[in-house]
């Protein structure tokens, strides 16, 4: 576990800039995943809903880059896909949810879970790992929320809450609709 709430200075800066590398690594596996799902994907409604996101994904690492600079940028470079997700403990438990187990594995596992997959069991499997991906990014958002000195990342924040809520819900739909239900 990493503990930033008492770390100050270089310290804290240095923490956050492995944190940012986090997040950026995560959305550019995120990012080859969606390309699989687009190349895969039986449901048209489902492949445009997976451009959307590979959209929104490339906005926020270039938003995360222009806002935190680039000094930094290549010193956690060889991290790529294997990196991990962290979980903070300053973050009040608000990762403890029932897919820790998804929120632990780097892009290329959950890359793996998707291979060899197809049609209703590829998009099923999508799905249900998506979720937890997007819970993820709400429980950083809230954590933002009252964290962050700048408005323009807690405005950044709420924007995030509510669109990935809105997948959320949308993809639980899908998964009721088409019987995907977990």
């Amino acid at each position: 576990m990493m503990d930033t709430m008492y770390t100050t200075g270089f310290g804290f800066s240095a923490l956050w800039a492995l944190h940012i590398l986090s997040v950026i690594a995560f959305f550019t596996g995120l990012l080859f995943i969606i390309v699989l799902a687009i190349r895969t994907f039986s449901a048209a409604q489902l492949k445009k809903w997976a451009v959307s996101l590979m959209v929104i994904g490339a906005v926020a690492c270039l938003f995360t880059i222009a806002v935190r600079g680039t000094p930094w940028m290549h010193a956690g470079s060889g991290m790529g896909g294997n990196m991990r997700m962290m979980k903070m403990d300053n973050m009040g438990g608000m990762m403890e949810h029932d897919d820790d187990d998804m929120m632990d594995m780097s892009m290329d596992d959950m890359s793996g879970m998707l291979e060899g997959l197809s049609g209703d069991e590829f998009d099923a499997a999508f799905i249900q790992g998506m979720i937890p991906h997007h819970q993820g990014a709400i429980d950083m958002a809230n954590a933002a929320l009252t964290s962050s000195k700048h408005a323009e990342i807690q405005k950044m924040a709420k924007d995030i809450m509510s669109a990935q809520q809105q997948e959320i819900d949308q993809m639980r739909q899908w998964q009721k609709s088409w019987g995907y239900q977990e």
